[in-house]
């Protein structure tokens, strides 16, 4: 065992993989403005003078993990007193994902459309959401048909009688799009601290379309066609300029479809190696030569959840302690332990249930992972965080309804934490004869503690529509903080409209603020990575 001195001698380097959501993503966007938040700024991990406004240090460095030019690693200075250091790594993805057809969208969106009801969870939020993608699929075809009807027909009946309202509407509403929009690109810019990042393409559509109403000739306005054409034109535009960016990543990966197996693949061939890059890295020659990392936090966002969620547990499955590798005695007293929380929750009525200790249970999966790394097992996952995670909804978009997300836990296809039993065993570890014990291909969170971070609103618009607990589906071994984000600079109730991307956002209102003063999503995210270190292993 190393002394003292050595310890605080030799630096110590713990890695962070940032795994981004869906959407258009540009390398290292995501990862930059994370680390500034959760490193840069945290007086907690301070390496130098308090000075007022000082940022802690960080370095870009070509990475070589990820195997991409595209992308560098970000490096912090190591600590005074501990030596600890951290590194950033970024698991991009969205290039693999573009050139969804548009096909493959509206076939997903008919497969969460055209189901049954009792088959749609039962969220005030998801069937607000349901019913408009309804109501947005109707008006969609039936704008379109009247717009290609060469006699008229489906046009006059549908806007005939509607008309005279919408003509006298026309100029007010046009004014206030506009000005709606008009003002929006100014909160945007007032609201950004990088006004040069700021997007525009939207809200400069729809002033146009104001502007077309409110300066249109009135012959144009009593054309049916008009209207027609000019509803065909919004749904396509929506569809193709917002849906089929962010819905075609999900296309690609949720659901397993000849069409789609090949990107889905991809994304977890380029995820599982780059982890298990991170994992053979050691800190000198030799096969004594430790592991370059004490520990590995992955951290994702939005649909990166899920993305994130299939390599842990596949991770686990390839070098995880199963019988496909020799027993480690170092483990069986954890396990064993791990196995009294799987029996006392999954193992009983849910009307027996109490309520499950979940710092002890945290406190157990620590212990856990000391003995993985204690035994030599390659597995340096010990925090999972979620943000704004799509996982939320595994029951809507991993499966077709809640039985088949039971089938799928029961047979191991999905982890859970606590670990499920391995049936009908009441363990979520088990024996090979006299070899053992081992834990199942679906036990991953026996050792990674998991914290999942949201922000939910009953109204889809307000809030982050895609986030939500995640305990009643994947188990209460998860670390839960509902937060109430809000947007800089914006208007009372409008600075609530979704939050989606602000889990990490600097907004320029917290500069100046104590660590403690900090709203209560940034001071749980920073709770969550521990970047400060905990005590070096043994």
């Amino acid at each position: 065992m190393p002394d003292e001195d050595s310890r605080r001698s030799k630096t110590r380097r713990q890695a962070v993989l940032v795994i981004h959501g869906m959407g258009e993503q540009v390398p290292l966007e995501t990862m930059r403005s994370f680390v500034e938040t959760v490193y840069e700024r945290d007086g907690g991990v301070r390496t130098g003078p308090a000075e007022s406004g000082r940022r802690n240090r960080v370095w870009s460095i070509p990475d070589t993990a990820t195997g991409s030019a595209e992308l560098r690693k970000i490096s912090t200075e190591p600590r005074s007193g501990d030596r600890l250091r951290t590194d950033f790594f970024e698991f991009y993805w969205a290039d693999i994902m573009q050139g969804t057809p548009i096909e493959a969208v509206y076939e997903w969106l008919r497969g969460l459309i055209l189901r049954s009801p009792w088959a749609v969870p039962r969220s005030a939020r998801v069937w607000i959401a349901w019913l408009a993608l309804w109501a947005v699929s109707i008006g969609l075809v039936l704008s379109v048909l009247a717009t290609l009807d060469p006699s008229d027909g489906i046009a006059e009946a549908l806007f005939k009688s509607w008309q005279g309202w919408l003509m006298a509407q026309a100029r007010w509403f046009g004014a206030a799009l506009a000005g709606a929009a008009a003002l929006w690109l100014v909160l945007s810019f007032l609201g950004a601290r990088n006004r040069a990042r700021v997007k525009v393409t939207l809200p400069v559509l729809l002033i146009g379309g104001g502007l077309v109403l409110l300066l249109a000739p009135v012959a144009t306005l009593e054309n049916v066609k008009t209207w027609s054409g000019l509803f065909s034109l919004i749904s396509a535009t929506v569809l193709g300029g917002l849906i089929a960016p962010y819905l075609g990543d999900v296309v690609r990966y949720v659901r397993a479809t000849p069409a789609t197996v090949d990107k889905r693949q991809r994304v977890r061939d380029r995820g599982l190696a780059l982890l298990t890059a991170l994992h053979d890295k050691t800190d000198g020659k030799g096969p004594d030569a430790p592991p370059y990392y004490e520990r590995i936090i992955v951290v994702a966002h939005s649909l990166g959840t899920i993305i994130a969620y299939d390599l842990i547990q596949l991770y686990w499955q390839k070098v995880g302690p199963s019988h496909q590798i020799p027993a480690v005695p170092a483990l069986k007293a954890p396990l064993l332990e791990i196995d009294r929380f799987v029996a006392d929750w999954w193992g009983k009525p849910e009307s027996e249930r109490g309520d499950f200790p979940l710092d002890a249970f945290q406190a157990q999966q620590a212990a856990m992972f000391a003995a993985l790394v204690a035994g030599g097992v390659k597995f340096r996952i010990s925090d999972f965080v979620t943000m704004g995670a799509a996982l939320t909804h595994a029951e809507f978009l991993l499966q077709d309804d809640k039985a088949a997300l039971e089938r799928a836990f029961q047979e191991r296809g999905l982890s859970a934490s606590p670990p499920r039993p391995d049936l009908p065993s009441p363990r979520a570890s088990y024996m090979l004869g006299k070899s053992g014990p081992f834990a199942h291909f679906a036990a991953p969170f026996s050792a990674v503690r998991w914290t999942n971070i949201y922000d939910l609103h009953w109204f889809p618009l307000l809030g982050d529509i895609v986030s939500g607990p995640l305990q009643p589906v994947f188990g209460p071994g998860i670390r839960e903080h509902r937060v109430t984000m809000v947007r800089e600079g914006w208007l009372p109730v409008l600075n609530r409209l979704v939050t989606h991307t602000l889990y990490w956002t600097w907004q320029r209102r917290y500069d100046g603020l104590a660590d403690d003063e900090l709203p209560a999503h940034i001071k749980a995210l920073r709770e969550a990575l521990q970047l400060r270190g905990a005590a070096p292993p043994d």
